[in-house]
């Protein structure tokens, strides 16, 4: 399988934090990629959603607090 172009790696997860974001309290996993697909017209795997949250974690983890 081709790698994925890093713009497109940035937007996804610039798109998946945006919808984070808008659920202070919370939100599962399948409620991110429904509402992935509503936004944006697009559905994103489970495999790639759940690497991409993998990337958000660690980047979080990287900044000080």
């Amino acid at each position: 399988m081709p790698r994925v172009p890093k713009a497109q790696v940035e937007a996804e997860l610039e798109r998946i934090a945006e919808i984070i974001r808008g659920y202070p309290e919370g939100i599962a996993r399948t409620s991110i990629s429904l509402e992935y697909s509503k936004r944006f017209q697009k559905r994103i795997a489970s495999r790639t959603l759940q690497r991409r949250l993998e990337q958000l974690v660690i980047r979080a983890d990287a900044i000080p607090h």
